[in-house]
Parts: structure tokens; C-alpha cells; sequence
């Protein structure tokens, strides 16, 4: 009797993590048309304020659809391959697309970097990982505030931390923060 009653329930997850999947790949088409005519755009007619605010969110877009898919591919693979990253340069190597951001919204971004801090981790998952927390810093700071981010190796362990204030409300239940699309 239980069998029954969970089949229903596993078939509405698999649809919707197939249509997550198919709506993700439908998307990235129309994306990459409208970058390519907004590129084209600004080679023609110089360079705007309006080209740059169509790159940038056609950037965090693809961004997002990146993330819909990877969390797709998250719940049907058991393990991801890993591989060793130095992830102090990864995070300079990200860093340089959230200044801007930071800057137009007045925000600051303090790194504290430990040089040469390497990780066996899935790569991409990884980088993914600090965009978003580079992300919601630059979304959810109130203007005129820091963004810390820092990662350091101590006694075999590696931190990675950011820190910034936010002006949200405070959930009943501190554990909504990890929900996904809270």
C-alpha cells in the first residue's frame, strides 16, 4: 500500500526535474541570441548604460540557468569528480565581476585571501558556490556597506567565509536559509 501511495509523489519529482532540465536548455537559445544582438548592438551604435545593464542581467540569467541545471544534475548523480583547485585563485579570478557590481550599488569588497590555499573539490560546483555567496553580498548589503570574504587553511582545515549586513527580515526558522530558492 505505501509503494502506491509514494508512486505518485516520486513521478511529480521526476517531471519537475525533467522539466527543469528541458526549460533550462529551451533558455539558454533565446540567451545567447539576446547577448549576441546586445554585443552586436554596442559595436554599432558605442557603448551605453543600457548595453551594460542588458549584459549584466543577461549574465546573472545565464547564471541562474547555469545553477537550475547543475542542481538537476546534483539530485541524479551519487558523487561529482573532483579534482585539485587552488581556490585562492579561483576566487581572484572571480572577483573581478562583482567589484562593478559592488561599486555601482556603493559597496565595498574586502578579500582576505591566504595565497595557495588548494582543495580537492568538483570544480565548477565550487566556483558556483562563491558566485553565490558573491552574489547575495552584492544584492542583499545595504549601500555603503563591506563585503568580507575570506578563505584561509588552518590545521588541515579550509575556511571559506562572507560576511556582510543585511537589512532582510529575520525567518521564523533560521534553517530557511539553506531551502533552496528562499
Amino acid at each position: 500500500f505505501s509503494r502506491r501511495a509514494v508512486r505518485p509523489i516520486l513521478a511529480g519529482l521526476e517531471k519537475q526535474k525533467q522539466f527543469i532540465t528541458n526549460a533550462g536548455h529551451e533558455l539558454k537559445t533565446p540567451l545567447a541570441i539576446i547577448q549576441s544582438s546586445n554585443d552586436a548592438a554596442a559595436m554599432i551604435y558605442g557603448e551605453t548604460k543600457y548595453n551594460r545593464s542588458i549584459r549584466q542581467q543577461a549574465q546573472r540569467l545565464n547564471g541562474l540557468m547555469t545553477e537550475l541545471l547543475t542542481l538537476a544534475r546534483l539530485e541524479e548523480a551519487a558523487s561529482l569528480p573532483t579534482e585539485r583547485v587552488d581556490v585562492s585563485q579561483a576566487f581572484w579570478a572571480l572577483l573581478p565581476g562583482y567589484e562593478e557590481q559592488a561599486r555601482d550599488r556603493g559597496l565595498s569588497i574586502r578579500p582576505d585571501i591566504q595565497p595557495g590555499v588548494v582543495l580537492s573539490v568538483h570544480k565548477t560546483s565550487f566556483l558556483q558556490l562563491v558566485s553565490t555567496l558573491l552574489d547575495n553580498g552584492v544584492k542583499y548589503t545595504p549601500e555603503g556597506g563591506a563585503i568580507l570574504f575570506s578563505i584561509k587553511s588552518q590545521a588541515g582545515h579550509v575556511w571559506v567565509v562572507e560576511e556582510n549586513p543585511c537589512a532582510l527580515p529575520q525567518p521564523q526558522d533560521p534553517e530557511q536559509l539553506f531551502e533552496r530558492f528562499y
